[in-house]
């Protein structure tokens, strides 16, 4: 769909046959042959592979990408990653505010308008991610889950919370709040009519509006639960929503549902669903435990699986927090956008903290503290008067009996300070 207020350069040209994801786990055997950790990845061959597109140490919620195939925005744990040449750069952009972004959109006016909703509310860049400002400051709201600018008015713009959904038609100088009182996990704008609009809750179900969101009735049949609503473009009547297992199927625009779990593993929450363009028979699903692919219309279900026999996601544990830095790598060509950096190959990949992992919570601590104390011992050695380790290692030698009397001289104060609770 043209942008209201932009032409691309006349080289552009989109990447229709490719897919893209993001990934917010890690798994030593992730989405592909290739694949080591979190991050954007994209795949050629519908699904079967996958390669990364950025650093693979970056939690990634969602993505959003411009009609043109070169401009990519990433939600991130700490801000959004950016990407104006088709994914083969990137620069990750925000302050201190923009923690835990969940959903990112493009605006209609340009592929530079960009919103981002995350732990700290609502925030707009309207130079590609360069800047960000927070509109209508203070918001009535924290937590934002999704945000959706109207495609056909830039200032319409729907915004759903752990509260609720806000809608604002001024670009954020004023808020209303409408809808049901539930936390809001998906919305999406009817492809027919502009002024239509559904919403996927969490514990209340499916809603629609007909009003460009200010009033919304309750859908029976998709269950309590809708992590994802999308809309086939090709068959318009035709609605999919991603449950808490399984997915929901109406074809009759949104009057009867059919809920399908075949093939679906019992942990196998939707969080996406994307219709094929080129094959009318073919769904993939975004999935906690893997990514699916139907060929059926939705009626069953099935994964890839990597050269090892694992299947795609599975068995994924939460992103290794201490792998969190970002490394330049050597072999990556440089990029012309400034602050730009790239992944190096050489970088640790956390299975020394994962052979012998118990279950258990405590052998966990255990662990993490053993690597804290271990990796940390020879800092004490060189500090300077003033200078201190950082707090997760003081608090892991305290609690292994490890503190030494250095140890205490150049922490104590700082621990103090910030009311550490040993």
């Amino acid at each position: 769909r043209p942008y209201m207020n932009f032409t691309p350069p006349p080289e552009d040209s989109p990447m229709e046959d490719a897919l893209v994801c993001t990934i917010y786990f890690y798994t030593g055997d992730n989405i592909g042959n290739q694949s080591r950790t979190t991050g954007p990845h994209i795949s050629y061959d519908a699904g079967k592979s996958w390669e990364h597109m950025a650093w693979d140490i970056i939690i990634t919620n969602g993505i959003a990408v411009d009609s043109f195939g070169k401009w990519l925005y990433c939600a991130c744990g700490n801000g959004v990653l950016a990407s104006g040449d088709g994914g083969r750069n990137w620069r990750l952009s925000g302050g201190w505010e923009m923690a835990e972004i969940q959903d990112v959109k493009i605006g209609p006016e340009s592929p530079l308008v960009v919103w981002a909703a995350g732990a700290y509310g609502l925030f707009l860049s309207e130079d590609g991610a360069n800047t960000w400002i927070r509109p209508g400051e203070p918001q009535p709201f924290r937590y934002t889950d999704r945000v959706l600018p109207d495609r056909d008015n830039g200032n319409h713009v729907l915004v759903g919370s752990e509260t609720g959904l806000w809608v604002t038609n001024d670009r954020g100088v004023s808020y209303t709040r409408v809808g049901p009182d539930a936390p809001i996990r998906s919305i999406i704008q009817d492809s027919r009519q502009t002024q239509v609009f559904w919403m996927g809750t969490d514990g209340m179900g499916l809603w629609k509006s007909v009003d460009s969101g200010y009033t919304w009735s309750q859908i029976e049949g998709t269950g309590d639960i809708v992590n994802r609503v999308v809309q086939n473009p090709a068959v318009p009547d035709w609605f999919i929503c991603g449950l808490n297992r399984g997915v929901s199927i109406s074809r009759d625009d949104g009057i009867n549902w059919v809920t399908s779990t075949e093939g679906f593993s019992d942990n196998a929450a939707v969080y996406d669903v994307v219709f094929d363009n080129s094959n009318p028979l073919k769904i993939f699903a975004g999935v906690r435990d893997g990514f699916y692919v139907s060929d059926d219309e939705g009626l069953t279900w099935h994964t890839y699986t990597d050269e090892n026999g694992y299947t795609i996601l599975q068995n994924a544990v939460i992103f290794d927090l201490w792998q969190g830095e970002l490394y330049r790598g050597d072999e990556e060509k440089g990029s012309i956008m400034p602050g730009t950096l790239v992944v190096g190959s050489e970088l640790p990949d956390g299975d020394e903290l994962r052979e012998n992992f118990d279950p258990d919570y405590d052998s966990r601590v255990k662990a993490l503290a053993d690597y804290l104390v271990n990796t940390t011992a020879y800092r004490l050695e060189s500090l300077e008067e003033g200078q201190h380790v950082d707090l997760m290692s003081a608090i892991a030698f305290i609690r292994e009996g490890k503190a030494s009397d250095a140890l205490w001289a150049v922490s104590y104060t700082h621990l103090r300070a910030h009311e550490t609770v040993l």
